[in-house]
């Protein structure tokens, strides 16, 4: 026997790994501390980190070869029974996800859950239907937990779709469009159906969307598979197919019980899906009335936008609550809180979701088929049409015979009302058709980058009658930003603010003003109140993640939700615009150069982009082309703004010289004047400094001031100034504040400022304090593992941190204790970097000879001597090279070569007759006096 290394676990001695298998798939999958809370709280190892019993369930084993067919790539979240991952099939090349079970069997509830697993896996499988993901492999992993292997789809789920249709952009979803997805939901349900299963959780979290339309209905775990016969209704009517065959239903067989026993077959699991009778304990055999009813409350959901039984902001009550009002009644009807939803559509919903299961739909066919016919202005079974009713249909349908009739005069009042009816209803339509087509034309127009044609289309859907006005108002005032016209952005809000009617888009509507006021210093603190008050209310997908952007603690944070908003919406301005200053601010320039043409074609009269990618030019000491670039958008930029962006330039590319490796290593790092006025300018630049009562120029072309952004910039810009103030406040509260701030914006500027800043605290005579070099140490060392706006500074950041460490291993006796190890640490991690200067390698080389490493000072070498090879410090380097490491032969060659060309070359005289002598000490024997001789 032997221990696992991580968690101690005791394991076979012929054990193939140093972990256990809990730790090496809390490894794979990124938990840290294998065993420990982390692992345990993810599901992924036992109580110990290793292998825990698992219940004896025939037929299933454990796969030896787990890690040799599986790679683990990413965990996909966690669901009721366990955890999905997203695992590379090594044999079929293809990516699968899979499945973990939580439970071991353990107790009751745990071999209750295992049943719910083995059931999913087994009914999936069987089922054989396009719209249900197939199962590859169901065993246990070396964990000794049950997983399956299944289809790997990245795609959305009818959660998304919904939301989108709430939200009436109209993007990809449309309200027909939704429907028809529920008419496949009922399809593939039916097929479920027909085999004796009945699904019990349909939600819209459980139907996935693929990018083309199909669809999935996914999440099997407590379905109930039947004997195969009497599917329909609530038990009673027509046979069905071969039934399903599960352990579960076995066991529930032999052992007896009812067959909503949570214990074998599992209650449904989410109350708002559930229907009454099953609620108040009355239910019989579960039937397709169950699932009936589900799909109900997802049409429900779709039509009004808010889910059944919720108060008008669309929050549910408690549980308790939730199910006592689903028992006691049917919830409002649709169409009193949306009249405009059609009344079939609302009818086909009120019967699905009937009190009485004898009322509802029969089977799932049913329902599919009067959904079908609502689509397409036939006659729908739930609703009773009168003959008014039946001839609007019949020429909605036929609407050629409809104009030839039209030339036929018909008999008697009635006629004469339909006609009038349908002239009506065809002005309706009509300017209905004119508002959609402009709506439809200003979209595609607003993204393909032609604003000003998209303003004009959303003008004409207003005059044409388009009633969501709060909508039109948000999308001229994304147009006027994009345009670089925010007084006119601003206006737009402004108005959207007086309304008294935004309804469901009041969020909304905050949440785009209060983005707007972070952008003045005068307005930010109300601007973060409008956010937050705008997340109260409830936001969900891309503005959801758009305002958590926004309020995010940190820069990296930001980004990340910024760019998840990008995901969910391509085309959100906003989120592309504040991810572009992000990317520069943390000097992420692979990532800018490539988002910065998405920017320029989606926005192209936004000329954000452009000055980003001038800034980007100037950084890499390509100012002349960065100034031209910046000229062609001169006439897109206010004419006062633009000697504030040229000065930026310059600056920039100033900045980026001035704290190069090539310019600052090899002469003195500090020159405090130069240092302060640069501070200065970069810091204003980055728009740091926000003076009240006015914005400074870049502003318009960076990011607001983000909370993020005044944490971690703005604080450390201010305890900058402070260290820079000799003999004047608490150096060590400024390097604590800095050290703070870079948490919140972990880039190498400031740090590297501040670091610099302590070079004046050091006494003017004698020793250097070995406090400061510490401090030093740490925030040049902060520097050097951070990326920077500044290309290089990192790199020079970790010279200097190399330098003073080794400072401090001398003053401390010796190069052999934590700072000359952490100094030996700078030197190999930055002759490693690809980027290594012929500077930086002379730099690197003796510091690397000083401590003895002479591999290091060999690779500083090879850098310094492929950029200079005619150097003649190089030739001196490598000699001095061969005497530290002893090639004395080699050592003698190099100096007779150097001596020809410098024959009075003192330092060349000496160590050549040094290198002689030890020639001679070790070739000559010590018992002959005449080769021993000098």
């Amino acid at each position: 026997m032997r221990s696992c290394e991580t968690c101690g676990t005791e394991m076979e001695a012929d054990h193939p790994f140093r972990e256990c298998p809990g730790c090496l798939l809390g490894t794979a999958l990124g938990v840290e501390g294998g065993a420990g809370e982390g692992l345990e709280e993810s599901g992924l190892s036992g109580e110990q980190g290793g292998m825990r019993p698992q219940a004896e369930r025939p037929g299933f084993r454990r796969r030896e070869d787990f890690f040799g067919k599986y790679d683990v790539i990413e965990s996909l979240g966690k669901g009721g029974q366990g955890w999905v991952v997203k695992v590379w099939d090594r044999e079929l090349r293809r990516f699968l996800a899979m499945k973990r079970v939580h439970a071991h069997g353990a107790t009751p509830e745990e071999e209750a859950a295992l049943d719910r697993f083995v059931a999913e896996a087994q009914i999936a499988s069987q089922l054989q239907h396009p719209g249900v993901l197939p199962i590859f492999d169901l065993g246990v992993d070396p964990d000794g937990r049950l997983y399956f292997t299944t289809e790997w789809l990245p795609d959305t789920t009818l959660e998304g779709v919904w939301r989108e249709v709430a939200s009436g952009n109209g993007a990809v979803w449309t309200l027909e469009g939704a429907v028809r997805l529920l008419v496949r939901v009922c399809e593939i349900v039916g097929h479920a159906h027909s085999r004796g299963v009945i699904h019990r959780d349909l939600k819209p979290s459980n139907v996935m969307v693929g990018a083309f339309g199909d669809v999935r209905v996914i999440d099997w775990g407590s379905a109930h598979a039947g004997s195969g016969h009497g599917m329909a209704g609530g038990g009673a009517g027509g046979g069905v197919a071969t039934g399903v065959e599960t352990d579960r239903a076995e066991a529930g067989r032999s052992v007896g019980g009812s067959p909503w026993s949570t214990r074998r077959s599992g209650q449904p699991v989410t109350t708002l899906f559930t229907p009454p009778e099953v609620l108040s304990g009355t239910a019989g055999r579960p039937g397709a009335t169950v699932d009936v009813y589900s799909v109900g409350v997802m049409l429900y959901h779709l039509l009004t936008g808010r889910p059944p039984y919720s108060d008008a902001e669309g929050r549910l009550p408690d549980e308790a609550e939730l199910r006592r009002r689903i028992v006691a009644g049917p919830p409002e009807p649709v169409r009193r809180l949306c009249r405009g939803v059609s009344r079939d559509l609302s009818a086909i919903c009120e019967r699905a979701m009937h009190p009485d299961p004898g009322r509802r739909y029969v089977s799932m066919e049913g329902m599919a088929e009067d959904l079908r016919a609502a689509l397409e202005w036939r006659p729908v079974q739930a609703r009773r049409p009168g003959p008014l009713l039946v001839l609007h249909r019949w020429a909605r349908r036929h609407a050629g015979q409809v104009l030839l009739a039209g030339l036929v005069v018909v008999v008697g009042t009635a006629g004469f009302a339909v006609n009038r009816g349908l002239a009506v209803q065809r002005d309706v339509a009509r300017r209905m058709a004119v508002a959609n087509d402009a709506l439809g034309r200003a979209e595609m127009a607003s993204r393909t980058g032609r604003w000003e044609e998209a303003l004009e289309g959303w003008a004409a859907a207003e005059a044409a009658g388009y009633r969501d006005a709060v909508r039109l108002g948000l999308r001229r005032a994304e147009a006027w930003t994009v345009l670089s016209q925010p007084d006119r952005a601003e206006a737009e809000l402004r108005r959207l603010m007086r309304r008294t009617d935004p309804g469901e888009r009041r969020g909304e509507v905050l949440l785009r003003v209060g983005e707007f006021e972070l952008f003045s210093p005068g307005t930010h603190e109300q601007g973060v109140a409008r956010v937050r008050e705008a997340l109260s209310i409830g936001l969900t997908g891309a503005d959801l993640e758009f305002a958590l952007g926004l309020l995010a603690e940190t820069t990296p944070a930001a980004l990340a939700h910024f760019r998840r908003v990008l995901e969910l919406n391509p085309f959100h301005h906003g989120a592309h615009r504040h991810s572009l200053g992000l990317e520069h601010l943390l000097g992420q320039h692979e990532a800018l150069a490539g988002h910065l043409r998405v920017f320029k074609a989606l926005f192209p009269q936004d000329p954000t982009a452009t000055y980003l990618e001038a800034s980007e030019l100037a950084l890499f000491g390509r100012l002349a082309e960065g100034e031209a670039l910046l000229g062609s958008v001169s006439n897109a930029v206010p004419a006062e703004l633009l000697p504030g962006l040229r000065q930026g330039l310059r600056l920039l590319e100033m900045a980026a010289r001035h704290y190069s490796p090539e310019a600052r290593l090899g002469g003195d790092l500090t020159d405090p004047a130069a240092f302060e006025q640069l501070l200065e300018s970069i810091a204003g630049m980055l728009a740091v400094r926000r003076d009240p009562g006015r914005r400074h120029a870049l502003s318009d072309f960076r990011v607001p001031a983000l909370p993020s952004l005044r944490l971690g910039m703005h604080r450390a810009y201010e305890a900058v100034q402070a260290l820079l103030l000799p003999l004047w406040g608490d150096v060590e509260g400024s390097v604590a504040t800095v050290r703070e701030s870079w948490r919140h914006h972990p880039e190498a500027l400031l740090p590297m400022f501040a670091g610099n800043a302590l070079d004046g605290r050091h006494p003017r005579e004698g020793s250097r304090s070995l406090a400061l070099l510490r401090m030093q140490a740490g925030l040049f060392e902060l520097a050097a593992d951070s990326a920077s706006v500044l290309p290089g500074l990192n790199r020079l950041a970790r010279y200097r941190a190399a330098v003073a460490y080794l400072e401090i291993a001398e003053r401390e006796g010796g190069d052999g204790g934590p700072a000359g190890e952490a100094c030996r640490t700078h030197l190999g991690t930055a002759l490693r970097a690809p980027e290594v200067s012929g500077i930086e390698g002379r730099a690197w080389f003796g510091m690397a000879l000083a401590l003895g490493e002479h591999d290091l000072a060999a690779s500083a070498l090879r850098h310094w001597e492929g950029a200079h090879p005619e150097d003649p410090a190089v030739e001196q380097a490598r000699i001095r090279l061969d005497l530290a490491t002893g090639a004395w032969s080699r050592a003698l060659r190099g100096l007779d070569r150097w001596l020809i060309r410098h024959p009075e070359d003192s330092w060349a005289t000496a160590q050549r007759g040094a290198a002689v002598l030890r020639l001679r000490e070790l070739i000559a024997p010590a018992s002959d006096p005449e080769l021993s001789e000098p």
